[in-house]
């Protein structure tokens, strides 16, 4: 008697959990900000499959990697379900949108000069220990996670981190 194949169970996360984890980290405003910008850029994303909505995925996509931390296989392997780019597709996606989200960003934040920075500091209420700061900046080296390879030569690369990091 042949036996019943076993029932197959979904696997990895559906597109409305990634959503939600990226809306739980910068809020739905700021999601649909990024994706509307991203989407005007006209970007040449890679896909089998593009969907009419296909750029708006990317964009959480590529927020949720770098929320989460995670890579592009286990991406892959997670989001099989819905998506049906490959590995290379789904780096070369991340790269695109960063720079176009990075764009958007300098846009978004206003440096101003220093003493604009002093008449705010004057106006927050400080701790005692803070409250003659008006910028102060740490000495810290934050890894770059999805880069493949990098030469220890590179700009990018942290002797600190012993891997590409920002400074």
């Amino acid at each position: 008697m042949p036996r019943k194949p076993k029932p197959v169970l979904p696997v990895g996360k559906s597109y409305r959990d990634v959503r939600a984890t990226v809306v739980e980290a910068i809020g739905s405003d700021a999601l649909i900000v990024m994706q509307n910008y991203v989407e005007n850029q006209k970007p040449s994303l890679w896909g089998a499959q593009k969907p009419r909505d296909f750029t708006a995925r990317s964009v959480t996509i590529a927020l949720f990697k770098d929320i989460e931390n995670v890579g592009f296989k286990k991406m892959k392997n997670d989001f099989s379900s819905w998506y049906f780019g490959q590995d290379k597709s789904l780096c070369h996606n991340q790269k695109v949108i960063r720079e176009l989200l990075a764009e958007w960003g300098q846009k978004q934040v206003k440096l101003g000069k220093k003493e604009d920075w002093l008449v705010a500091r004057d106006n927050a209420s400080l701790p005692a220990l803070v409250s003659d700061a008006a910028l102060w900046m740490d000495d810290c080296d934050f890894r770059l996670e999805g880069r493949r390879k990098v030469s220890k030569k590179d700009s990018s690369w942290s002797y600190k981190e012993n891997t590409p990091a920002i400074r």
